[in-house]
């Protein structure tokens, strides 16, 4: 089971008592039924139908099926079976009987697109509480050796300005400097 885990394929949710079903497809049925089981024990899952008879029913009333498993499908070919098995089936949850993909899938941004949205990131500034989170959360995490062999490598040849060096150096001074009044 845990290798089918891993694979994808189409899939259904079905309400046993009734045998109405939600039907899906995926590339990861682990990560999907957890994510489907998840939205839907919060209370807020997508499917509003399938939401209600949960809350009403109760999680022991569903099961979570593999009808397909397509191990080297691409995402085209298995909404394509999810859409066949929805037209033809009798009762579904599903509110959208004629799925589609997302528009960008398996298609990459230009080089400008990537520049733009780069340069409007940019321009976001945090909030003082945002980066104390980032900074609370990061704190102590330890990068593997590949990670930081991939990062060491990546500023090999790096110019710095300067006087960004300079105020580097400042900072670097007045830490060392603060550690010794300390440390004494």
């Amino acid at each position: 089971m845990a290798s089918r885990c891993k694979s994808g394929g189409v899939y259904k949710i079905v309400h046993v008592p009734t045998g109405r079903a939600y039907i899906g497809s995926t590339n990861s049925f682990g990560v999907r039924f957890y994510d489907h089981r998840r939205l839907l024990a919060k209370g807020k899952h997508f499917n509003s139908r399938l939401q209600r008879a949960w809350d009403k029913h109760g999680s022991g009333s569903f099961e979570f099926v593999i009808v397909l498993e397509m191990t080297n499908a691409t995402a085209v070919e298995r909404l394509l079976v999810e859409r066949n098995l929805i037209s033809v089936a009798s009762s579904v949850f599903n509110t959208v009987t004629n799925p589609t993909l997302p528009l960008f899938l398996g298609r990459h941004h230009t080089k400008e697109a990537r520049r733009r949205i780069s340069a409007g990131n940019k321009l976001k500034k945090l909030s003082v509480q945002h980066r104390q989170r980032l900074v609370e959360v990061n704190l102590g995490r330890r990068l593997s050796d590949d990670h930081r062999l991939k990062i060491s490598r990546s500023c090999l040849g790096r110019r710095i300005a300067p006087e960004i060096r300079e105020r580097l150096r400042e900072t670097s001074l007045a830490y060392w400097r603060r550690r010794k009044a300390e440390a004494v």
